[in-house]
């Protein structure tokens, strides 16, 4: 049985960028059975990572490959040779420089040709298109990925930018001392504490709030989003930019600030704001439910901003727990 072959699709805001993620991604595929999160990578699994979970960046690179090995090798190649573009394309790499496509939305005739092109196994004329801006809806064209879950892959590197109010002036670095580490002022063990406890003194309903409020600043801070700016609760977290690697920092805030140890696949089975904000909730009031305490304060207790802030769910939930 002939193995199933698959685009491929990377991206970056530079060629310096594309290269050096094209490079760290083939030595990660490379590896004998890259595994991450407990997990090993498959082909489908990355092929639905890079084609429905990351977003395009104007350096655009697409090959086509029926196996990790295969695709390991034509990103060397690719890191190799990327400064002689015409070694590439009879190697069935295909790089571009997208800044604004020119084409216009998918229409059905294009959507019938792209299936077309998938039937008749010419992925290579699929990855020539999205390499040069064609919108291409690849779960449309690879619906079978559908049931793939994302899997952990290097991220591409950060292309950060100075921007400065006016000309640098030239001049001999200053001389700075190292300062000593500063001393913690507070315990290790108190922050999470103090979470815990304020968790434990809202309302059960606010709970989840409190949650979702905590993990928006964190994912804002992680995505560099502009202040004031929230990452909405309902978007999923791969919708949202983040990858892989930010849901492993995230859940190292969560064991820093709670105390408690989410599995690592949790944000995989919970994959949004509010999902996962549920699920810690549900988790962290079980992990407190065997110590006595005072009955937390229903919704009598609650101030009107308190009561402002409940969702129509959460307000007839409370409702129950005072009826009850």
């Amino acid at each position: 049985m002939t193995a199933a072959r698959y685009v491929l699709t990377i991206s970056a805001g530079t060629a310096e960028s594309l290269t050096a993620y094209a490079q760290g991604l083939a030595a990660f595929l490379a590896s004998n059975g890259p595994r991450a999160f407990g997990h090993t990578a498959t082909l489908p699994g990355v092929a639905a990572t890079l084609l429905n979970f990351r977003r395009c960046a104007p350096h655009r690179l697409a090959l086509s490959a029926a196996t990790l090995a295969e695709a390991a090798a034509k990103l060397a190649v690719f890191g190799e040779h990327t400064s002689n573009p015409k070694l590439l394309a009879p190697q069935g790499l295909y790089a571009n420089v997208v800044d604004r496509s020119a084409f216009d939305g998918v229409e059905d005739q294009d959507l019938d040709y792209l299936l077309a092109l998938a039937a008749s196994a010419r992925h290579d004329q699929l990855a020539r298109l999205w390499s040069v801006g064609f919108p291409v809806d690849w779960r449309h064209v690879y619906p079978e990925l559908a049931t793939e879950r994302p899997v952990y892959l290097p991220p591409p590197p950060l292309h950060r930018r100075r921007y400065w109010p006016g000309p640098r002036t030239e001049g001999p670095p200053e001389r700075t001392t190292t300062a000593a580490p500063p001393q913690a002022v507070v315990p290790e063990q108190a922050q999470p504490a103090r979470l815990l406890t304020e968790l434990t003194t809202l309302p059960t309903p606010l709970r989840v709030g409190r949650i979702c409020d905590y993990l928006q600043d964190h994912i804002a801070r992680l995505l560099d989003y502009p202040q004031g700016e929230l990452p909405h609760t309902d978007s999923g977290f791969f919708d949202l930019g983040m990858s892989s690697v930010h849901l492993a920092q995230l859940r190292q805030h969560v064991i820093a600030d709670t105390g408690f140890e989410p599995a690592e696949t949790s944000a995989f089975d919970h994959p949004t704001i509010a999902a996962f904000a549920t699920h810690l909730a549900h988790e962290l009031a079980g992990d407190n439910e065997a110590a006595p305490g005072p009955e937390l304060p229903l919704l009598h207790a609650l101030g009107q901003d308190d009561i402002d802030r409940l969702s129509p769910h959460e307000l007839e939930r409370a409702l129950a727990e005072v009826l009850s």
